[in-house]
């Protein structure tokens, strides 16, 4: 769907509503209105990763991304996570020991809080004889632990952002929008998000008009 073609949904929708919005969103909010939902509305989704709504979303997912350290503590090999994460689905490591190279590492979360308690427990501890390993991630980097052995790259599958809707002068609250960067999802989603942007506008959050958009943007269609 073209952006501008949201941007006219969009006033359409506050107009039914009875929301007198098309002189408070111009162009240049709406990006922002319409970048901040999206992103809130595919995390919402993400959180809910049982239910079958997931598949829209499921062109975000990159699979297998290879990624070697870009360095070590005497505790962990650090990863740096790339630039379009968004949210973790699935982690490997190939590690080597000696003249056992690049094996495949199972890896299982911990949180940081505990990390102390599981590294000095013998059946948790990084072991490159069962092949697995904790790690801890961050906002800029994923952790994999180590003992005796060498953590050669991991295989990261993420979900990636999703495109950010912009105007081609940014300066300009008028400007027409970049097309090039368009929207990704289809209508179904789309119109999911345009919802919330309605109902997002309200800076009281016991609006009853913004409490029925919330509403009406997670009921499956």
């Amino acid at each position: 769907m073209l952006v501008e073609k949201t941007f006219q949904k969009y006033l359409e929708k506050v107009e039914k509503n009875g929301i007198n919005d098309n002189i408070a969103t111009d162009r240049g909010k709406f990006v922002n209105l319409y970048n901040e939902h999206q992103n809130r509305y595919i995390e919402w989704l993400l959180d809910r990763k049982g239910d079958d709504d997931v598949r829209y979303i499921q062109k975000l997912l990159i699979p297998d991304k290879k990624i070697t350290p870009e360095g070590k503590t005497p505790e962990f090999f650090k990863f740096k996570l790339p630039d379009d994460y968004f949210d973790f689905s699935n982690v490997y490591a190939k590690a080597s020991k000696g003249e056992c190279k690049l094996q495949k590492i199972d890896l299982f979360e911990i949180k940081e809080e505990n990390k102390n308690l599981i590294l000095q427990d013998e059946f948790n501890n990084p072991s490159f004889f069962y092949r697995e390993s904790p790690f801890t991630i961050n906002s800029e980097s994923l952790n994999v632990f180590y003992t005796d052995f060498t953590v050669d790259n991991i295989n990261l599958s993420y979900y990636r952002y999703p495109k950010q809707i912009s105007l081609i002068s940014p300066d300009d609250p008028e400007s027409k929008f970049n097309e090039t960067k368009g929207i990704e999802f289809d209508d179904k989603l789309v119109d999911r998000i345009i919802t919330l942007c309605a109902g997002g506008f309200s800076l009281n959050n016991n609006d009853p008009i913004f409490q029925a958009e919330k509403a009406e943007a997670a009921q499956k269609i």
